[in-house]
């Protein structure tokens, strides 16, 4: 500045615009020609900054709902999961219930069998010894007859 012996006067003002930017305002009159122009760029710009704002802002809420909307169905879905995995899990246990019983009600089945299996042994030998005991028993009354008649002979 010093070169061509001029000097530089800051802007003497700054007003806020749009998003909080500041553009520096010219005291005094207007000296260049173009400043109109290049004030209607500005405002164009800055109008089209807004915009762009408003359009990104309402895109960000846009995927704001849809990132809630998938977390809500998200939840949904695995509660639902988890509710159904409990039901499965009940029915697992139901049926291994089921099973367990089952199963005991063989194991008393054979038992049973078992027991029936053994008492009629026990009986089969005990008829068997009472028929040898009876087979005894009949010799013995033949023979007392024999030996009766004998008697009834002499």
């Amino acid at each position: 500045m010093d070169i061509f012996n001029e000097t530089y006067n800051p802007p003497s003002q700054v007003l806020p615009v749009g998003g909080g930017e500041a553009f520096p305002t010219f005291d005094g009159d207007r000296l260049d020609p173009n400043y109109d122009d290049l004030a209607s760029k500005v405002e164009k710009l800055r109008y089209e900054v807004a915009e762009w704002v408003k359009s990104l802002s309402l895109r960000l809420e846009k995927a704001v709902q849809k990132s809630q909307s998938l977390e809500e169905r998200m939840k949904v879905t695995s509660h639902d999961t988890h509710d159904k995995m409990a039901t499965l899990y009940s029915r697992i246990k139901e049926v291994q219930n089921s099973d367990l019983k089952f199963a005991a009600l063989i194991e008393r089945h054979n038992q049973i069998v078992q027991s029936f299996d053994l008492r009629l042994s026990q009986s089969q030998r005990l008829i068997e010894n009472q028929a040898l005991q009876l087979a005894k028993q009949q010799d013995l009354i033949d023979d007392a007859r024999r030996q009766l008649e004998k008697l009834k002979k002499l």
